[in-house]
């Protein structure tokens, strides 16, 4: 009874952890921020800008003009000087959902405010493909935005002629695009973040049921993310506020700015790749969603990747990962394996306790006790090889649903990208007939049909929607821990020196 009981505790622990764990535990999106002086709320009015002047805009004019480099392809247009539509090239995405326009101007003063996202821009590019400056003139005011390319994922803005104005505003109109088939599933991952004075801050984009606003003046970046790319604002200098869009307004930034003679901003549309991010030295790669613990999981994360560059195959590189780590727990699955051949060698005794004391459960439960002492028999033993692995199995769960690493990597067959589940279901099924003849070769109680019948086909069940990249790891460990029992059973690893003395 004890080992049922112990390995029910098993079972409820990763039921917690991979099932609740991201409802019930993860930090709650809501923010709490300081809201500016009364003095402050005069001068600066939060106004949505995003529907306005939508009618307005007379696209008979519109022209439009690309800059691109190796990593993507930047659409821009002459109304407004508006980007249209960013391209990453390796990953065949495109960033900015359709209708959507980053970087617009509206202008606010005494008489009013004006949104320059209907104005027409006359614009020059330069040779190189990586500069383009539009300009426009509004009565005395000679408005300049000049966009530079970078040769990677960074494009920068510098806008002039601003000065005489009291502020204005810069939107970024419409969330991400969503990239992936399941724009459901995706829906989950998205959210805003902004990072100051070391704190990390985000909105779920989700379960937003209104417009967020931060006075926050000191932000390192923000940022607007999905599953697997991110757009990041990163300035140098401060803010007076920013507006955080919800989900039934379509999304997007508003940021606030008071006159300055020259404006320069810092923008990154890249992917969620934790070594890139960190490149930037710039605290990104707090952005990239890793689970905990963070360190199993940037541990697993270049393991695959140091056996992708030899295998060519994530699918070979997590077969090969699951052999390494059996490798490092066998000691563990060793004294397992020792611990079900003495219980195993126990059985008659233990029988012979229960018709002796049956109905004395008291005297029962201590002389089997005392049985295992005897017989150096440790009944926590058999599910602390479980309980070790969890941190890395729920590490490895963060990294195959998460990053942008595995997204799209095929393995054999059917199995085209291993950060989704099995589209035919087969690696999970198949992953549960092995699990269940795991438990028929290793339980020595095969009257305990909840361990032995039941448990697989309940951990089956919550593997159905898993990765399959999760699923094929499971499956190959499963694999080898079967030969593993095989071995020990048939007396291999010295089975011979294990010795079951008594004590007088």
């Amino acid at each position: 009874m004890d080992e049922i009981r112990n390995f029910f505790i098993a079972f409820i622990l990763i039921f917690l952890i991979l099932v609740l764990w991201q409802y019930l535990f993860l930090p709650k999106p809501s923010v709490k921020t300081e809201m500016p002086k009364k003095e402050e709320s005069k001068e600066i009015t939060i106004i949505d800008t995003t529907k306005e002047e939508e009618a307005k805009i007379d696209t008979t004019k519109e022209e439009e003009v690309v800059l691109e480099n190796k990593k993507m392809r930047l659409t821009f247009s002459n109304l407004g000087g508006l980007l249209k539509s960013v391209y990453l090239k390796d990953y065949d995405c495109e960033l900015i959902r359709k209708g959507g326009k980053y970087f617009g101007i509206t202008i606010f003063e005494k008489e009013g405010k004006l949104n320059l996202d209907s104005e027409i821009f006359k614009y020059q590019k330069q040779e190189d493909n990586k500069e383009i400056v539009f300009e426009t003139q509004l009565g005395t005011k000679r408005i300049i935005k000049r966009y530079q390319l970078k040769d990677d994922y960074y494009l920068s803005l510098t806008i002039t002629g601003l000065e005489d104005s009291n502020y204005f505003s810069l939107t970024f109109n419409k969330f991400l695009n969503f990239t992936e088939r399941d724009t459901h599933e995706e829906l989950n991952y998205t959210n805003y973040q902004y990072y100051f004075n070391r704190q990390f801050k985000k909105f779920d984009f989700k379960k937003m049921k209104e417009d967020e606003r931060v006075y926050e003046k000191e932000l390192k970046y923000l940022t607007m993310k999905n599953k697997y790319f991110l757009f990041a604002l990163l300035p140098d200098f401060p803010l007076d506020s920013c507006q955080f869009l919800r989900r039934e307004k379509g999304g997007g930034i508003t940021i606030y700015l008071s006159n300055k003679k020259e404006i320069n901003l810092s923008f990154l549309f890249a992917p969620l790749e934790y070594a890139l991010l960190k490149s930037f030295k710039k605290d990104l790669e707090k952005a990239v969603p890793l689970g905990w613990p963070k360190s199993f999981s940037l541990a697993i994360l270049f393991l695959l990747k140091f056996l992708y560059k030899i295998f060519q195959n994530y699918g070979l590189a997590i077969i090969f990962f699951a052999l390494i780590i059996k490798l490092i727990f066998f000691p563990f699955s060793k004294m397992q394996n020792e611990q079900m051949r003495r219980m195993q060698l126990l059985q008659p005794k233990l029988e012979e306790l229960r018709k002796k004391y049956k109905e004395d459960p008291q005297t029962l439960n201590r002389e089997t006790m005392q049985l295992y002492s005897l017989y150096k028999i440790n009944p926590f033993s058999g599910c602390l090889p479980l309980i070790i692995q969890l941190p890395v199995f729920w590490a490895l769960y963060s990294v195959f649903r998460q990053t942008i690493d595995l997204r799209k990597a095929s393995f054999i067959f059917w199995i085209k990208d291993l950060s989704q589940k099995d589209p035919i279901y087969l690696l999970p099924i198949v992953m549960g007939v092995f699990f269940l003849l795991q438990n028929i070769l290793t339980n020595p109680d095969k009257k305990n049909i909840f361990l032995v019948f039941i448990f697989p086909i309940f951990l089956t069940l919550i593997f159905l929607n898993f990765p399959s990249g999760l699923q094929l790891y499971w499956l190959t460990f499963n694999i080898l821990s079967i030969l593993e029992s095989l071995i020990f059973q048939k007396g291999g690893f010295k089975w011979q020196k294990i010795k079951m003395k008594t004590k007088p």
